[in-house]
């Protein structure tokens, strides 16, 4: 009895002492990464950590999300969990948002019972190095912050995907416990809350850990907590690893949303037999995702996976595949065609997640395409400028970007071209912009041209070639399509030029002496502007901010109408504020003016009531 004891005593929560060096409160970059995308994040992560850890055995990788109670006696280390909540408190003020956060957690691990979230992998290897002190997997898992060194093609590489199940627990606490290749098992729990002052003065860090005392080491034999009675639940017999997501966040719809969250994700990895998850008891695998895809089409669903998926499996899609794209390897393009298409390519690495969405609403048909990167160079180099979040690749983030970026800027020709060749519509004739040189701004900053792939995707970039697309005359001007999605390494958003584009002769030409309807004073009988060319682009996405440059042939009044480009449906671009050469000028609803204009360059500032970065249509003088 003594001896359970003694074990006892060196098994527990430990927060180490900062030594009065620094501290740390609730704003964890590693938590915020992840606090606005909660149940997406807790799918994504910890799916994409299973798949790069597959045992290579011709069986999928397998993960489940399941929930359980536990009654909160049973807690690992509860008395002490709660006495160190306690004295978190007393480090705030009561009302801030750090107290109510903390009174949460001391209120959850109070109740009679506790939700937890149970991760589990299998056909993996489990976490090796968990009987090691320093530079281990086990050890960069638990003990590091900011670093992985998993394979050069895998989906992690920031080492802070870690973080993501911690936002998902109102205890801040997360346990990990795994049984690896070589037979060795581990169990330690980790916390992250605030620095705080000890019951002896002592600050000590934001960051515990339950296990074993000395030296902040796992558990490796579950008999020593036995006087705990959880083995049932976080005990491992099967090779892999399981995260408890503890004072789980439950919500009644959790699954509903994890499930949604997987199959738009990994919709490929699951329909080529890489993953098979099963959520609250269902499986989604290669067999049952055609039954859940249609069961999301009937309920409504507007995921882009079911889009993306009857691309993958219609027999009349059509296939394209580059062996050896620019020296880096396989890239395989499927693209279908129907009216109820959204325009979008799903681009998707050698894990089988999806990584971004690429709209494109230059393109004269309505498609859906699925983007498979398969090379093993491209992966590796893609890997180098992917995000923390694994949702964009961002080139600014690292230096020597020179290849990949020249790789990306062909692949999205080479994407257009090969949705063009199905397109029935004749190709749009170019001419050069020469002959309009004369009312070209003088600005150099205006006529900066960079190379940025975004911008043959109409998605806010420069033309890569200096030409503008013929426009043939129509009775009614439909609105032409910009895509104001800034470039994706632009360092300054002044610096950023839209799409240039030529409106129609009948949308510039006005009746002569119209005369002022009031709106501006001063206006009287001015013949409409006629617009020769027009750029516009986001300047601050958060605030909703727009510029609009254009060049006029004569000085004359000007209307312009905004519209927000939707996949299938437009809607008025509605108006908060706007400005030309600093000077408030009139705006109702979408429309802006009349305004009197200059001859030559002019630009006009604007905001949006909607709060984001959106595709615009133009009108010009109410056509």
């Amino acid at each position: 009895m003594n001896n359970t004891h003694d074990k006892q005593k060196l098994i527990g929560w430990e927060f180490p002492r900062t030594d009065w060096g620094s501290e740390s409160g609730k704003n964890d970059p590693g938590l915020e990464t992840f606090r606005g995308n909660p149940y997406p994040s807790i799918t994504r992560e910890p799916i994409q950590n299973s798949l790069d850890e597959h045992n290579g055995s011709n069986n999928p990788v397998r993960v489940e999300f399941s929930v359980f109670k536990l009654h909160s006696e049973l807690f690992p280390g509860r008395e002490e969990y709660i006495s160190v909540l306690k004295q978190c408190l007393k480090e705030e003020n009561e009302g801030s948002e750090t107290y109510k956060e903390l009174k949460k957690s001391l209120d959850t691990i109070l109740k009679d019972e506790i939700y937890f979230l149970k991760i589990s992998d299998y056909n993996t290897k489990g976490i090796t190095g968990s009987s090691e002190l320093r530079k281990s997997n086990w050890h960069k898992l638990i003990r590091s912050v900011g670093e992985s060194d998993k394979e050069e093609t895998s989906g992690g590489s920031f080492g802070i995907g870690k973080y993501a199940s911690f936002v998902c627990s109102n205890l801040k606490v997360v346990f990990y416990g795994t049984l690896d290749e070589e037979g060795k098992s581990a169990f330690q729990g980790v916390a992250k809350l605030i620095s705080f002052e000890d019951s002896d003065g002592e600050p000590r860090q934001a960051t515990g850990f339950f296990g074993e005392r000395e030296k902040k080491q796992p558990i490796k034999n579950m008999k020593n907590v036995d006087l705990y009675k959880f083995n049932e639940h976080f005990s491992r017999s099967e090779v892999g690893t399981d995260i408890y997501i503890a004072g789980f966040d439950y919500k009644d719809n959790w699954a509903n949303e994890i499930k949604e969250a997987t199959i738009q994700s990994f919709f490929s990895a699951v329909h080529n037999n890489k993953l098979e998850v099963i959520v609250n008891g269902e499986i989604i695998n290669s067999e049952t995702l055609p039954v859940l895809i249609n069961q999301m089409r009937d309920d409504g669903s507007k995921a882009s996976s079911i889009k993306y998926y009857e691309v993958l499996t219609d027999e009349e899609s059509h296939c394209f595949i580059e062996p050896n794209f620019c020296g880096l390897g396989e890239v395989k393009l499927y693209v279908g065609n129907k009216k109820n298409y959204h325009k979008k390519t799903a681009m998707i690495r050698t894990t089988g997640m999806l990584i971004k969405e690429k709209q494109n609403y230059q393109i004269p048909i309505k498609y859906a395409a699925v983007l498979l990167i398969n090379g093993y160079t491209f992966n590796k180099e893609l890997k180098r400028v992917e995000n923390p979040t694994h949702t964009d690749w961002e080139f600014s983030r690292k230096k020597d970007v020179k290849i990949i970026k020249k790789a990306m800027n062909e692949l999205y020709i080479w994407i257009n071209n090969k949705i063009q060749s199905i397109s029935p519509y004749e190709d749009i004739t170019s001419f050069d912009v020469d002959e309009l040189a004369e009312f070209l701004p003088d600005s150099s900053e205006e006529l900066v041209i960079d190379l940025d792939p975004s911008s043959l995707e109409g998605e806010g970039g420069t033309p890569l070639e200096a030409e503008i697309q013929e426009v043939k005359k129509k009775k009614k001007k439909k609105p032409i399509i910009i895509d104001v999605d800034k470039e994706e390494n632009a360092s300054n958003d002044e610096d950023e030029l839209g799409e240039e584009y030529e409106p129609n002769d009948e949308d510039e030409l006005g009746e002569e002496n119209e005369p002022n309807d009031g709106n501006e004073p001063g206006i009287k009988n001015k013949s409409k502007a006629k617009i020769l060319k027009y750029k516009v682009y986001c300047t601050n996405p958060d605030k909703g901010s727009y510029k609009l440059k254009f060049n006029s042939q004569n000085i004359g009044l000007l209307t312009i109408d905004l519209e927000i480009i939707g996949g299938d449906s437009d809607s008025p671009a509605v108006i908060s504020f706007a400005s030309k050469d600093g000077q408030i000028i009139p705006y109702s609803g979408s429309k802006i003016g009349p305004i009197s204009i200059e001859k030559g360059s002019n630009h006009i500032d604007f905001d949006l009531v909607e709060k984001v970065r959106v595709a615009l249509g133009v009108n010009f003088n109410d056509k």
